[in-house]
C-alpha cells in the first residue's frame, strides 16, 4: 500500500509548525543571560576573592560563551592574570566541581500575593529540583519575602529540611524586595564554606513601602558582601534595571523569563554554571603590601577571549575582622525613655561606627566609647529596625539590627532664661529683675497643637505656634516666691510639663503678677488681673511643715492658718465653719501606724524637699512633688513634676478632683483622702 504526501499537506504542516519556531527562538532569547560587555565572545565573572592567605589570593570565576554555556575544559595556560600592570603568576587551576570545594547558596524566593498560583507552584519546584542535585560538600539556605523577610530555612545540608522548608511556602502580601536583598547577601556572606551564591526570584518591584532598606542601600550591602548574585525576573513586570544592576555589581548574572515554564532550564542552567566555576591560586609575591588591588583576569581559549575584573582588599598581617555587640537592647525591646547605646567593639584597627533607624543614618562615631543616645521623643511612634555598623579602616566590617518599638511619650520641654536653661536643679529658683522673658522649647513626636504657661492657677497664655515665650514684670514677691508650670500638648493629645520657681530680686509679687508681652503667634491670655475679674495672691506666712519618716504613734496635724496681706482683694467667703475639711491617712515604708494630715483651706505641698508642707523621703520622690488645694468645695491635686508620677486610684494623673476614699501614691507611701462628716461632693459654697 502506497501513501502519497500531497504539498499542499506539506505547506500547511510548515505553516502550523512556523508559531511554534518562532516562539522557540524568542523563548531562547529571553533566557539568555543579560550580556556583560564581553569583548571576543567570552564572558568572565569574578565572583569571589579570598585573600585570607595573602599574599596568595584565590579567586573563583565563571566563564562562558555568548550564548551564556560554561566554557569548559579550560587550562593554565587559557588564563593571564595581573593587578596594577603586574603579571601575576598563576599557581594553582581548578575546576570547583572536580576540587570537592563545596558552595553555600541561599535561594531567595519572592512570595507575594502576585506570585499565588502557577508562579509559587513552580518556584517550589525548581528549588526543591536545586536541592536534590546539590553536591555532597554543597549547602543551602531558603529565604521568603513578601511585607517582610523570613529565613524559612538557615543554611544547611541536610536535604529534607530544605524539601519540607520548601513545601510550607505561601503567597501573600507586597514585596520587600531590597530588604531580601540585604537579609540574603548577609546570610550568604556568613556561610561556612569558600564558595558562595545567593539565587534570587522576583516577579516585581519593591512594592507596599515596607522594605527599611533603600534601593541604593541594598546595592551598596550586594556590592560589600563579595558574594555573586544570581537574579532572575518572572514574568512582565519584574524590576529589570535593578536586577541588571544588582547582577552587574556583585559579578553575578541577570535571568528573565516570561513565565513559570521557562524556570527549571534556567535554575538547572545556574547551576550548572556554578558547577563549572574554575578556582585560581596567584601569588603577588612577599614584597606586596597590604591595601587595595583590582584583579585583571584575561582568558583565550582559540579564537575568543574574554576579561573580568574585581577589585579587593588586601588585609594586614595580624588583622582581625571587627566584631560588634550591642548590651543593653534586646530584639523586641518597647522604647519609652532615653537609651544610651554603647556598643562593645573589637578589632585590630580604627573603626566607625554608624547608627540607622530605618535606612536613616542617625549618627556616626569615630573614637571609643562610639555611644548613641537614642531618644524616643525624637522618633516617630511605632516599629521601627535598627542597625549598628561597624567598618574598619581596611573594609572590614560587622552589623547588627535589632527590632524595636518607639512608645508615645509626651513632649519635652525646656525654660530658657536670660541665663540659659531653668530648671535643670531640684529646687532652682530664678532670680528676677524687673521685666523677664522666659522661652518654652518643646521637642515631639507630634505636632504641637498648644503651650500654656500657669502662675499658681492661673493661666497666663495658651500659644499655638512658636516661639512660646511670655514676658513677666514682677514689682514685689512674698518669700516664697511662685511657680511658674508650662505645659505642652501635641496633636495626639500627649502632654509634658515643666515647672520653675520664680522669685524677685528683691519685694514681692504685686496683687497680679504682669504678663506684659505675649511673643510667638495667636494666643489665648488669661490674666490675674483686676479687669478681667481674677486675683491670685500669696499669703505672707509661712505654714507648719510635717516631715516624715513618721513618729512611733498615730498623730494629728494641721496645718496653722495664714494671715492675708492688708492689700489682698475682698474674695467670697462660704460659711462653712473654719477648721479641717479632710484628711490624708499616710502609710509607708517603715511606718509602725498611719500618720493623719488634716486639710484645711490652705495649700499643701507634699514633696522630699525642705520647703513642703509634708515632706516624705524615698526613691521617686520629687523636692516637690504634688500640691493638694480647696476650690469651690473640692480639694483638687497638682502634680507639680514633669513626669507625672503620682497615681490617684491607680491612674496616674496630673490634675484630679480628689473623691472620697481616693488613694494617692507618691512613691513608695500611700496616702488615703477621707472627707470630714458633714463636708463633702454634694456641699455648695455658701456667699
Amino acid at each position: 500500500m502506497s501513501m502519497t504526501l500531497r504539498v499542499p499537506a506539506l505547506a500547511a504542516l510548515a505553516l502550523r509548525l512556523v508559531p511554534l519556531i518562532l516562539s522557540l527562538c524568542s523563548l531562547a532569547a529571553l533566557l539568555r543571560p543579560s550580556p556583560a560587555g564581553a569583548e571576543g565572545g567570552l564572558q568572565v565573572h569574578i565572583n569571589q576573592v579570598d585573600a585570607s592567605q595573602f599574599p596568595q589570593v584565590t579567586a573563583t570565576l565563571s566563564v562562558v560563551d555568548q550564548t551564556g554555556v560554561p566554557v569548559r575544559g579550560l587550562q593554565l595556560h587559557n588564563f593571564q592574570v595581573s593587578a596594577g600592570g603586574a603579571q601575576l603568576p598563576v599557581l594553582e587551576l581548578t575546576p570547583a566541581v572536580d576540587s570537592g570545594i563545596g558552595i553555600g547558596v541561599v535561594l531567595v524566593i519572592d512570595v507575594s500575593g502576585s506570585m499565588q498560583g502557577a508562579p509559587l507552584a513552580m518556584a517550589r519546584q525548581v528549588a526543591r529540583d536545586y536541592v536534590s542535585r546539590l553536591g555532597p560538600g554543597d549547602q543551602a539556605a531558603l529565604v521568603t519575602f513578601s511585607n517582610g523577610v523570613n529565613v524559612v530555612q538557615e543554611m544547611t545540608a541536610d536535604k529534607n529540611a530544605l524539601f519540607q522548608a520548601i513545601d510550607r511556602l505561601q503567597a501573600a502580601g507586597n514585596t520587600a524586595l531590597y530588604d531580601a536583598v540585604v537579609a540574603a547577601v548577609g546570610r550568604a556572606a556568613a556561610a561556612p564554606l569558600p564558595r558562595r551564591a545567593v539565587i534570587l526570584l522576583s516577579d516585581g518591584e519593591d512594592f507596599g513601602g515596607l522594605s527599611r532598606a533603600s534601593r541604593a542601600s541594598s546595592l551598596e550591602a550586594a556590592a560589600r558582601s563579595g558574594v555573586p548574585v544570581f537574579s532572575v525576573g518572572l514574568g512582565q513586570a519584574p524590576d529589570q534595571g535593578y536586577l541588571n544592576e544588582l547582577a552587574a555589581l556583585t559579578q553575578g548574572q541577570a535571568y528573565f523569563a516570561p513565565d513559570p515554564a521557562a524556570l527549571p532550564p534556567l535554575y538547572e542552567g545556574i547551576q550548572n554554571l556554578l558547577r563549572a566555576q574554575y578556582v585560581l591560586r596567584v601569588d603577588f609575591g612577599q614584597g606586596a603590601r597590604a591595601g587595595q588591588y583590582q584583579l585583571q583576569v584575561t582568558v583565550r581559549s582559540g579564537e575568543a577571549s574574554g576579561v573580568g575584573q574585581r577589585s579587593f582588599e588586601a588585609l594586614p598581617p595580624g588583622y582581625r575582622p571587627p566584631q560588634l555587640s550591642l548590651p543593653g537592647l534586646q530584639a523586641g525591646q518597647r522604647l519609652e525613655a532615653p537609651l544610651l547605646l554603647v556598643p562593645s567593639v573589637s578589632a585590630s584597627e580604627a573603626v566607625t561606627v554608624r547608627y540607622l533607624l530605618d535606612g536613616r543614618l542617625l549618627q556616626e562615631r569615630g573614637s571609643p566609647p562610639y555611644e548613641h543616645l537614642l531618644d524616643p521623643v525624637s522618633l516617630s511612634p511605632g516599629p521601627h529596625n535598627l542597625r549598628v555598623e561597624v567598618r574598619d579602616a581596611v573594609g572590614g566590617s560587622a552589623a547588627l539590627e535589632v527590632p524595636l518599638t518607639v512608645a508615645a511619650v509626651p513632649p519635652r520641654l525646656r525654660i530658657l532664661g536670660p541665663r540659659g536653661e531653668l530648671g535643670q536643679e531640684a529646687g532652682e529658683t530664678l532670680k528676677m529683675k524687673g521685666a523677664t522673658t522666659l522661652e518654652a522649647q518643646v521637642q515631639s513626636q507630634r505636632p504641637v497643637r498648644a503651650v500654656r504657661f500657669y502662675l499658681g492657677d492661673i493661666l497666663l497664655a495658651e500659644l499655638t505656634s512658636p516661639p512660646f515665650s511670655v514676658t513677666l514684670d514682677p514689682a514685689a514677691y512674698p518669700e516664697e516666691g511662685v511657680e511658674l508650670l508650662v505645659t505642652a500638648e501635641d496633636e495626639g493629645g500627649q502632654e509634658g510639663r515643666t515647672s520653675v520657681r520664680l522669685q524677685a530680686a528683691s519685694g514681692g509679687w504685686p496683687v497680679s503678677p504682669l504678663l506684659v508681652a505675649t511673643v510667638g503667634g495667636p494666643a489665648l491670655v488669661a490674666l490675674a488681673a483686676a479687669g478681667a475679674g481674677l486675683w491670685w495672691y500669696q499669703r505672707g506666712r509661712r505654714r507648719g511643715q510635717i516631715a516624715v519618716p513618721p513618729p512611733t504613734e498615730a498623730a494629728t496635724v494641721s496645718a496653722a492658718p495664714e494671715a492675708a496681706p492688708p492689700e489682698t482683694p475682698p474674695v467670697q467667703e462660704d460659711t462653712w465653719p473654719p477648721g479641717p475639711l479632710a484628711r490624708l491617712i499616710v502609710r509607708g515604708p517603715g511606718m509602725a501606724e498611719p500618720l493623719t494630715v488634716e486639710l484645711a483651706r490652705e495649700p499643701l505641698t507634699i514633696g522630699s524637699g525642705p520647703g513642703c508642707g509634708l515632706q516624705l523621703q524615698g526613691q521617686g520622690i520629687a523636692p516637690r512633688q504634688v500640691r493638694i488645694w480647696y476650690r469651690d468645695g473640692k480639694f483638687m491635686l497638682h502634680d507639680l513634676t514633669p513626669e507625672g508620677g503620682t497615681l490617684v486610684s491607680g491612674q496616674r494623673v496630673f490634675w484630679a478632683v480628689l473623691e472620697q476614699g481616693d488613694e494617692i501614691q507618691i512613691g513608695p507611701y500611700f496616702l488615703r483622702f477621707e472627707e470630714m462628716t458633714g463636708w463633702g461632693t454634694s456641699r455648695s459654697p455658701e456667699a
